[in-house]
This record gives C-alpha cells, structure tokens and sequence, in this order.
C-alpha cells in the first residue's frame, strides 16, 4: 500500500469518525427535546425516538467503519514492521 493510499485511509476514518460524534450529539439534543416538558407534544415523541434511534445506529455504524479503516492502516504498519 503507498502513501496516498494510507492518508486517504486516514482521513476517511477521521472523517467517519466525526460523522458519528456529531451524529451521537445531534441524537442527543433530540433525546433532551423529549425529556423537556414541553418541549414536544405527545403525538411527536414517539417519531422523534425513532429518528435519534436511527442516527444512534448510523452512528455506531460510521464509528464501526472507522475502525475497520484503523485496523487496515494497523496491519498494514505491522507487516511493513515483519
């Protein structure tokens, strides 16, 4: 694997890395529209757990690929080391 190859691995992982972090802080602020009394009429918060289930799962999705991209770049160093 060359260099280019690497970095764009990098930053593939760095970017899905930060598309769960704000995907998790987005579902977040939805869950605290639910706990707010208030905040949404009934109706509304069954949809809106869904929606912050949904980005919770995209998430753990988008963390999942990052780390698969961490590992390829990993093994890679380390037969490069063997």
């Amino acid at each position: 694997m060359n260099e280019k190859e690497k970095k764009d691995l990098r930053d593939k992982a760095n970017d899905y890395q930060t598309y769960s972090v704000v995907l998790l802080a987005l579902s977040a602020l939805l869950y605290l529209g639910t706990i707010i009394p208030g905040a949404l009429a009934a109706e509304q918060k069954p949809f809106v757990l869904i929606i912050v289930g949904l980005f919770l799962g995209v998430s753990l999705y988008f963390l999942n690929r990052s780390f698969t991209y961490v590992r390829v770049l990993k093994d890679e160093d380390d037969s490069m080391t063997l």
